[in-house]
């Protein structure tokens, strides 16, 4: 967003403790119900578990995603097609992003010297129910 200059409010952004993910889903499915009038979308990361988790949360409190809250995940699990409605997603390159890491593992075992190097591999936008159509 920022690459975009659009605004980022930082109170706009929930951070919350994944070592009891459970809780955690809940915790923040809870804060943004509380401010639930203030968002048309949510963008959930750092994946699509905690997503599918929040928006059972909020059907559970009659929220109807996505009529009254659009709803995105990071990271296509299989899951995210079976939950209803289907969880729109950002599609990962799990496969490459292995293949880097072994790569860059090879070359920590063999004493080669690591420099900082950024990959941006390609990505795609999964677009299922969970999204409200704005056309």
């Amino acid at each position: 967003m920022k690459d975009l200059r659009l605004s980022v409010e930082e109170k706009s952004i929930y951070r919350v403790d994944l070592s009891c993910f459970f809780e955690a889903a809940y915790e923040v499915a809870k804060k943004i119900q509380e401010h639930i009038s203030e968002y048309t979308a949510v963008f959930i990361i750092p994946g699509d578990w905690l997503a599918i988790e929040c928006m059972r949360y909020w059907r559970q409190q009659g929220i109807k995603i996505p009529e009254e809250l659009s709803v995105m995940g990071f990271d296509n699990i299989y899951m995210g097609e079976i939950i209803e409605p289907p969880l729109t997603t950002i599609h990962q390159p799990k496969y490459e992003m292995g293949i880097h890491a072994i790569q860059l593992l090879e070359s920590m075992l063999n004493g080669e010297g690591i420099e900082k190097k950024q990959r941006i591999l390609d990505h795609k936008i999964i677009g299922r129910q969970s999204v409200k159509s704005i056309n």
